[in-house]
């Protein structure tokens, strides 16, 4: 392994790099050698496979402390792993990394908990990159991962506390899970997933606002007070572009957000 991890120290080349089921590394010193690889500056590795090998906590966090700053891996899988709570918290800081390019993280068959999913929603929320993070639980006499993990990641995708925060919230996210969770995943969170996946996210960001504050008949114009009137209008087409009627052919969403503005806002904003 040592004459592998020189070679690939100064490899300017090398994409995809697979070591899953017959990975050598044991030891603490041989994980530090292989993590210097991806802190190199001649690293080009966009996809790299551990899976299913003998990686712990003291190993995640030599790969960890490498890919906070590795801005060129865009596929890690981390398949079959016996990662503890605290090893996966650890890791967590790759997800929050500004400078981390991961688009995929696999991490199916490994031992996650409701502790880690909420440690990973919390860290990617600031994170415009990752857009699948594929986890499965793996024990069925005991659900490690249960709906209070899964619904951590409903404020991650909309925060509703405000405009700003619904503007400023993850639309980058596509996937969450696998096949064998899709149903364990809450309605809500599978709706927000399908926004970011079929929409860019200038456009996710609008559809969450509208749904969140300004959808049904009770809708505060609060955040319309106070705004120059030459921004209005453009703030109000904004929010009601682009829709079209629903399938039961009744006026779209845009409509009535524009029909509720003029019976609620119109009077405020004369007054």
């Amino acid at each position: 392994m040592t004459s592998l991890t020189n070679s690939l120290t100064n490899n300017s080349s090398l994409r995809t790099l697979n070591l899953s089921d017959n990975c050598d590394i044991t030891t603490a010193a041989g994980w530090q050698a292989f993590s210097a690889v991806l802190q190199s500056h001649h690293s080009v590795l966009e996809t790299l496979d551990l899976s299913y090998i003998d990686i712990n906590d003291e190993a995640l966090n030599s790969l960890t402390n490498a890919l906070v700053g590795n801005n060129m891996l865009r596929e890690l899988y981390l398949q079959g792993t016996r990662i503890t709570t605290t090893g996966w918290e650890a890791f967590s800081a790759v997800l929050r990394s500004r400078t981390s390019a991961l688009e995929k993280l696999d991490l199916t068959f490994s031992l996650l908990n409701d502790d880690t999913l909420r440690s990973f929603a919390n860290a990617l929320a600031n994170n415009n990159n990752l857009k699948e993070l594929l986890i499965t639980d793996i024990d069925d006499d005991y659900d490690d991962i249960t709906s209070n993990g899964w619904v951590a990641f409903l404020p991650l995708l909309c925060n509703t506390s405000s405009i700003m925060d619904t503007y400023h919230s993850n639309h980058t996210l596509e996937k969450l899970g696998d096949r064998d969770s899709e149903d364990e995943l809450p309605e809500d969170v599978k709706s927000l997933l399908r926004l970011n996946q079929e929409n860019n996210k200038s456009q996710t960001a609008r559809l969450k606002i509208i749904k969140t504050h300004f959808s049904g008949g009770d809708i505060s114009m609060h955040p319309f007070k106070g705004m120059d009137l030459n921004a209005l209008p453009r703030a109000i087409a904004c929010m009601a572009q682009d829709f079209e009627n629903n399938a039961e052919g009744t006026w779209g969403e845009g409509f009535e957000l524009l029909y509720q503005l003029s019976l609620h806002m119109l009077p405020e904003l004369l007054d």
